[in-house]
């Protein structure tokens, strides 16, 4: 089977264009077909250029570097962008109500809403395994939406 070229590796400090994106022959005809794009800190890098630190003194600037670079998807037709980010939790970000409308599923609820949320802090000395996480992560998202959008509760137990 021949390789795939393509652009997607992206050497630079700079972060890339929704131009770079679109006209990209691997994944631009897909972009503005996708409801739900789920990437890790290293695979937003990887395709945006876009330049993740992870200090404590750099936190600012990642954030502003990660909605930049998550921006750039939305520009280009995603519906939804979710970048997990281990211990720091995660971001996500939704487009616009025009862009929502192309998908009935979608909960409309979640149009033109970004938020950050932070990973739960367990307690010292906890033993992880991370194998699956972002399965796990991208299967509750989708349940939200598909609950969001169903109108439908689940009860919560404690």
């Amino acid at each position: 089977v021949p390789a795939l070229s393509s652009s997607l590796s992206f050497e630079s400090n700079e972060l890339r264009t929704v131009s770079s994106l679109t006209s990209d022959t691997i994944i631009g005809p897909a972009l503005s077909h996708i409801d739900i794009l789920h990437l890790n800190e290293e695979e937003l890098v990887h395709l945006t250029g876009c330049v993740i630190e992870n200090t404590d003194a750099s936190q600012l600037d990642d954030e502003f570097a990660i909605a930049s670079a998550v921006s750039l998807f939305l520009m280009c037709g995603v519906a939804i962008v979710a970048v997990t980010r281990g211990k720091r939790g995660c971001f996500i970000s939704c487009n616009d109500e025009e862009r929502f409308a192309k998908t009935v599923m979608l909960p409309m609820s979640w149009v033109d809403c970004t938020t950050k949320l932070d990973a739960v802090e367990l307690p010292p000395g906890t033993t992880i395994n991370t194998k699956g996480a972002g399965d796990a992560f991208i299967s509750g998202l989708l349940v939200a939406a598909l609950l969001r959008h169903t109108g439908l509760t689940v009860p919560v137990h404690d």
